[in-house]
């Protein structure tokens, strides 16, 4: 279906202004080291957490637009099973528009993606200071009856992550589950 995506700032110059400070401590050499895991809570209160392995791992500069637009979004969730897997697209459009305006604004290095590795971890290397988004999300096989019933689910997290630039320091540890 069609997902319709609002405008995240005001425009680009907006948006070239809000992301100097991180090209700038890029400049500076003001960097730092984001690391983190993907992983299933135990079952069992004295079970180990079950590693999410391929959980695609985007770090963005925040923007309280976008933030406020990805918690819309997510609280529209449980409203309907038909809000559940709407919210997918729409996430994902959410996330697509505003890469497009940061790489618009001069700013399509600050979009660092991983994927987590088989024991879940992933690393982002030399990010400048400042605070940050964390999205992951994973796609998940939802079988109906059939075929056509068959969708693919992307499940997302969310995290802030403010990283202080201590050049290849371990700033902070983010555990998706």
């Amino acid at each position: 279906g069609l997902v319709a995506v609002s405008v995240l700032a005001a425009g680009a110059g907006d948006t070239a202004a809000a992301i100097a400070p991180y090209l700038q401590a890029r400049d500076q050499g003001r960097i730092g080291v984001v690391t983190g895991e993907a992983f299933a809570e135990p079952s069992r209160p004295t079970g180990a957490p079950t590693p999410y392995p391929e959980v695609s791992v985007m770090l963005v500069p925040s923007d309280p637009g976008l933030e406020s637009e990805l918690d819309r979004v997510r609280r529209s969730i449980r409203e309907s099973p038909r809000a559940y897997f709407a919210a997918a697209a729409e996430l994902r459009a959410l996330r697509e528009a505003y890469e497009r305006e940061l790489v618009f604004a001069g700013g399509g290095e600050l979009v660092r993606g991983e994927v987590s590795a088989a024991a879940g971890r992933f690393r982002f290397a030399d990010v400048p200071a400042g605070t940050w988004l964390l999205l992951a999300w994973r796609e998940v096989i939802v079988l109906g009856s059939g075929d056509p019933d068959t969708r693919v689910l992307d499940l997302y997290w969310l995290f802030g992550e403010k990283v202080r630039g201590h050049p290849q320091r371990l700033v902070e540890t983010e555990q998706i589950g």
